[in-house]
């Protein structure tokens, strides 16, 4: 089996478009949340890996924010949070459908292989915990996804890629922890969309492959541009000006 594995898509149609090109071939497509927020096409990013064939996608943080905003469940009292308000109003209530019923991990087990994708800690209020110091060392990655019961763990959220082997217990034995970077976000880089493939064979044989494609940031950053709020300079300064 080979899966595409993408997370932080951020609403670039950009960035997504070139790396779904680059996973046409794979059997399934993997979606470690966040979708919402940052770029300017969150619903055409929504449909266009709604119509895929083969796909499936935990939480995020932002697209908890989204959904949470769309219950009502909110009080404006920062910046960032009357963004959120104003990119809701610009996303269809299908997708807030949608998301309000992902899971935060999906657990599979192909070939023998215990496999976990997600895209961060969640704590009891639903929300993502904060980012240690990155790369984060062993020692927080343990404490980070202790309750997740697998081998390999596919994680987001912190825009940042590294690929971590460790002997975590005795109960939960070697793990490894992979996070490709982000699709959509390129801030800790140039302008590259950072995704990534696994392929897992009937004898239980991994080969992960990590992938980095350029796109067209100008189209992008020309979008966002005209979004009217006063948060979208902190998001190109932010994300798009490496």
């Amino acid at each position: 089996m080979k899966i595409g594995i993408i997370s932080d898509i951020h609403s670039n149609l950009e960035a997504l478009n070139g790396v779904l090109y680059e996973l046409k071939d794979c059997d399934e497509i993997v979606c470690l949340g966040d979708i919402c927020h940052f770029g300017a096409d969150t619903n055409a990013c929504f449909d266009t890996l709604l119509n895929l064939k083969n796909f499936s996608m935990v939480k995020g943080n932002h697209d908890s924010y989204s959904n949470k905003f769309y219950r009502g469940n909110y009080e404006i009292k920062t910046e960032l949070e009357a963004y959120i308000e104003y990119m809701l109003f610009r996303t269809n209530s299908q997708y807030q459908e949608y998301i309000s019923n992902l899971p935060y991990v999906i657990s599979r087990n192909i070939s023998g292989r215990r496999i976990a994708f997600t895209h961060f800690k969640w704590d009891t209020s639903h929300e993502t915990s904060s980012v240690p110091i990155l790369p984060i060392n062993n020692k927080d990655l343990n404490t980070i996804f202790s309750g997740v019961e697998s081998e390999i763990v596919f994680f987001g959220h912190t825009h940042f890629s590294q690929d971590n082997i460790i002997n975590a217990d005795d109960r939960r034995g070697k793990i490894r922890y992979i996070n490709f970077g982000p699709v959509g976000t390129p801030h800790f880089s140039p302008a590259l969309a950072r995704f990534g493939v696994i392929e897992i064979n009937d004898k239980g044989n991994v080969c992960v492959e990590k992938k980095a494609i350029p796109y067209d940031k100008s189209l992008t950053v020309s979008k966002i541009a005209k979004l009217n709020h006063p948060f979208v300079p902190f998001i190109l300064k932010k994300f798009f000006s490496n």
